[in-house]
């Protein structure tokens, strides 16, 4: 995932900072980059379509 999110956001930059929090649909974490903070949301469930 780091791999991922560091090529995304053209940064060399990528450290975790804090807790991860979750809930019951998604979880998130922040991180910081060359350019700041960033939070990213994670959401493992499959879409629904109704």
């Amino acid at each position: 995932m780091e791999k991922i999110l560091k090529t995304e956001l053209k940064t060399s930059v990528l450290k975790a900072f804090g807790s991860s929090g979750g809930g019951y649909i998604s979880k998130g974490q922040g991180y910081e980059t060359d350019s700041g903070r960033v939070f990213v949301k994670i959401n493992h469930k499959p879409q629904v379509n109704a």
